[in-house]
């Protein structure tokens, strides 16, 4: 079924050594493994096995990311694992910023987000969770989508599976938390923008409302907003990147406002975060 390798210069036999890699090549012997492994299965089939294998390409995909958050949600805890997951549950039942139900800055679209679930979930705790394990399933499924346009499908399948075990992020996967929803947010906007250098303004005002969105989901990933608004200035001559980011904040800003009352949220931010670097860090 293979292309036998006896006779690629990686696998022929040095002097004194056997076939098998270093360790410093074994990268590079995985990668080779999986392109034999791609093109012997997807690669020159008739016209009339193409949708067929396009059906089950699909059919395959979603059985894995189905399968990745099965095990998300058999390993997670349904308590919360600190005091901001406690805050989150709190804010999801009667949201108060005021009593840090949540804390500031009160994370107005990742409650309602939270809330949407609840509807459908009697559990608030498994109501984030669930939240979060999906946005761990996308943000694996979008990051797979930009390394593939980036650098084929080889590499997207390794970078994908390099992020989906991250320890890290697999464990925030299934946490009550806000973390992964933001990175779900900000790859989908990486995503919408494409290539920078030649994405139309509307991509630029379509992946700024997303990041907008982040920011009411995640306040501390700023500095990506920050990033995408200078390079939308400097490199690309975007006015649309400004344009949209303020839209998705606003989005969240004037019910939050509306919610809390505008004068008594700018005191809260004024304290939160003077406490915040000066007391409790």
């Amino acid at each position: 079924m293979f292309t036998h390798t006896d006779n690629h210069p990686f696998f022929k036999k040095p002097h004194g050594r056997g076939r098998l890699p270093t360790a410093a090549n074994y990268g590079k012997a995985v990668k080779l493994y999986l392109q034999i492994v791609i093109k012997r299965l997807f690669a020159s089939a008739p016209a009339y096995r193409l949708p067929l294998q396009a059906g089950w390409r699909i059919a395959a995909t979603a059985t894995v990311f189905a399968a990745y958050a099965l095990l998300l949600i058999s390993t997670a805890s349904r308590w919360p694992d600190g005091q901001d997951g406690v805050n989150y549950l709190l804010g999801l039942k009667d949201y108060d910023i005021s009593v840090h139900q949540p804390h500031f800055p009160g994370y107005p679209v990742y409650i309602a987000i939270g809330r949407f679930f609840h509807l459908m979930l009697e559990s608030p705790e498994w109501s984030l969770i669930i939240l979060s394990t999906i946005s761990g399933v996308a943000a694996v499924y979008i990051f797979f989508r930009i390394a593939k346009s980036a650098a084929g499908f080889e590499a997207a399948v390794l970078c994908a599976v390099a992020l989906a075990a991250n320890p890290m992020f697999f464990s925030f996967s299934h946490k009550i938390f806000a973390e992964i929803p933001a990175v779900a947010l900000l790859l989908l906007a990486v995503a919408i923008v494409d290539n920078p250098s030649k994405a139309a303004g509307r991509r630029w005002l379509a992946g700024g409302i997303v990041l907008g969105l982040m920011l009411g989901v995640r306040l501390s990933y700023w500095p990506y907003a920050l990033f995408y608004l200078i390079y939308g200035f400097w490199k690309a001559g975007r006015f649309h990147a400004a344009a949209g980011v303020a839209v998705g904040i606003l989005l969240w800003l004037i019910p939050q406002a509306a919610v809390t009352g505008p004068v008594e949220l700018l005191n809260y931010a004024v304290s939160f975060t003077a406490g915040h670097f000066t007391d409790w860090g």
